[in-house]
């Protein structure tokens, strides 16, 4: 399905989240538009950013990832109860993407299994979005259980809050500018998740640039965040 923003606003007006600024307003919409790329919701807030249940490549075990625990297709997408819960401006979405790539020779029906971390971080007037894809490609296990190669793929994109939300608005439609580019942007992320969009990665603060591992530029003096690592 395409990122529109009649899709998203339906999202928003199902979810009816409760917004205390823009950032949680953009943090929001940038869910919503993953929902209608296909992505299905498995986590919120706390539970998605320690992720005890379901773990990416780069968490643990590099190598694997277990499998058997995920829900089975087409389950219902995960409440959004406490998904901007977290302290610090943080925001933390865990999913399973719904449109499995096509398998490749000797591998299982259903293809490879993703999935996507999506960690949004407040930094003044800036939304850091940073998203993690994982495609686990099952390989089975002696033991009987599912396991798989993982390969992660990361994208991080600056947002300027501004250009897409207002303070001080209740109502839901209201309250968003420019939701147009901010879908084009999900649909981008979303292409580039499953490998058929340009790898390239978008926002001024991604591009000549190191980024740490919460979205910041490195080149930007600090103080950068708790828990930004530089490469």
């Amino acid at each position: 399905m395409s990122v529109s923003p009649q899709g998203v606003m339906a999202v928003v007006r199902a979810a009816r989240p409760t917004y205390r600024h823009a950032h949680d307003r953009v943090a929001f919409a940038v869910h919503a538009g993953l929902s209608l790329a296909g992505f299905r919701l498995l986590s919120v807030g706390a539970s998605a950013d320690q992720a005890d249940d379901y773990v990416l490549c780069g968490e643990g075990d590099s190598s694997s990832v277990s499998l058997t625990d995920l829900p089975a297709e087409g389950a219902v997408d995960a409440p959004i109860d406490g998904w901007n819960s977290l302290e610090g401006g943080i925001y933390a979405f865990r999913y399973v993407d719904e449109q499995a790539a096509p398998p490749r020779e000797g591998e299982a029906s259903k293809g490879p299994t993703r999935l996507v971390l999506y960690k949004a971080v407040s930094l003044g007037d800036k939304l850091m979005v940073h998203v993690v894809g994982s495609t686990v490609r099952d390989v089975g296990s002696q033991q009987g259980e599912d396991s798989g190669k993982c390969d992660d793929w990361v994208d991080i994109v600056e947002l300027k809050v501004g250009d897409y939300a207002v303070e001080g608005v209740v109502d839901y439609a209201g309250g968003y500018k420019a939701l147009p580019q901010l879908c084009s942007l999900v649909e981008q992320l979303a292409a580039r998740l499953r490998g058929t969009g340009d790898q390239k990665r978008v926002g001024p603060a991604s591009i000549g640039s190191t980024i740490c591992t919460l979205g910041w530029s490195c080149a930007t003096a600090g103080p950068h965040p708790e828990g930004c690592v530089c490469c």
